[in-house]
């Protein structure tokens, strides 16, 4: 297994089923390893497409300001959430169930 698709893996073990959906990207956008993708309705490969774009748009505006690039991006859509973290060189988005225990999906993404 790779070290992408392991940290995705234990995302969704550790955040005890906040985390329906983990899914870890490089940062040109291409899927370096998902877990919990196996729900119906959900692929790994858009929504790494989907949030590169997201990022890369966020941080070039960001940099045109003089401002950092941020660590965390907490998207609600609902009662659910897209989280995306940076780790490395990677992003890792976690796609929470509805009504999720933020703090610990922060805890769990915080201590990769």
């Amino acid at each position: 297994m790779s070290e992408a698709r392991e940290m995705a893996t234990r995302v969704v073990k550790r955040s005890l089923g906040n985390v329906e959906v983990c899914v870890v990207l490089t940062e040109d956008g291409i899927l370096a390893g998902a877990a919990g993708h196996e729900n119906p309705g959900v692929d790994p490969e858009a929504l790494a497409a989907m949030f590169a774009v997201s990022m890369s748009a966020l941080e070039f505006g960001l940099a045109d300001q003089g401002l950092p690039r941020p660590d965390r991006m907490d998207l609600k859509i609902g009662d659910r959430h897209f989280v995306v973290r940076r780790k490395g060189g990677h992003y890792v988005v976690a796609y929470t169930k509805r009504r999720p225990n933020l703090g610990l999906v922060y805890l769990v993404l915080d201590s990769l």
